[in-house]
């Protein structure tokens, strides 16, 4: 049965059976209000950014994800760059003879996966939902927050599920961010929950032992006998 909702509005009967109605619907920054006129066998939509733009869009691009905003995304991310290089020299001079300093690549990277659709991670990360808060735009101020990033670190989200900003983010090891992935197993024993490498670490064996000690012996006595075989007060 035909949609009363499109063929009232004779959308139905311009577009054919297929044709599928985007009226209200998001994609990214971008709300579809209303059919465009048609001008050639491209089906467009005329859409509202959420900075108030407006703009008309092919439906392939809307529904592909190569368009998300009305542009103002790549705007700010090049006011961003150009910010950060005149203001602070961390992204490094347009000639070549320096290269961004670790901070700034983290930053780089932090913004293009959630808010650029063409980054090869936005999939796990902007297409998941996850963002950065509007402060953390401006390079300057995540510096200010931030601070420079210590060898051997790199960005990590305490709540892996959350978004980039003030108060989720650390400079973390490889050691701590692997214990903060999606995919950490943590045990909950007496009122306390760790992950299996915490406890390994508590009674002195490695993470695979702990493993296979879950897998054979009764939680209890898995997560409290040491290395030497005494179980452990806590």
């Amino acid at each position: 049965m035909t949609d009363p909702t499109i063929q009232a509005t004779g959308i139905g009967r311009r577009m054919g059976s297929g044709f599928k109605d985007h009226t209200s619907h998001r994609f990214g920054r971008l709300v579809a209000v209303h059919l465009a006129p048609k001008t050639d066998r491209h089906t467009r939509w005329d859409c509202i950014c959420d900075c108030g733009a407006t703009v008309t869009v092919m439906a392939a691009s809307l529904t592909s994800g190569d368009s998300r905003s009305c542009g103002c995304l790549a705007r700010e991310m090049a006011a961003a760059v150009t910010r950060a290089r005149s203001t602070h020299g961390h992204a490094g001079r347009s000639n070549g003879k320096a290269a961004p300093s670790p901070t700034y690549v983290s930053w780089y990277s932090m913004v293009k996966r959630c808010l650029n659709p063409t980054s090869s991670r936005y999939d796990k990360y902007g297409a998941r939902g996850i963002s950065v808060c509007e402060r953390w735009r401006a390079f300057e101020n995540f510096l200010a927050d931030m601070g420079e990033r210590p060898t051997g670190t790199s960005l990590d989200r305490i709540d892996v599920n959350g978004n980039y900003g003030p108060g989720n983010c650390r400079w973390a090891t490889p050691r701590q961010q692997a214990r903060n992935t999606t995919r950490n197993h943590r045990v909950s024993f007496r009122g306390e929950t760790l992950t299996v490498i915490e406890w390994a670490e508590g009674v002195g064996v490695s993470g695979s032992s702990m493993w296979r000690r879950l897998k054979r012996w009764p939680v209890e006595r898995a997560l409290t006998e040491s290395a030497s075989g005494r179980a452990e007060r806590r």
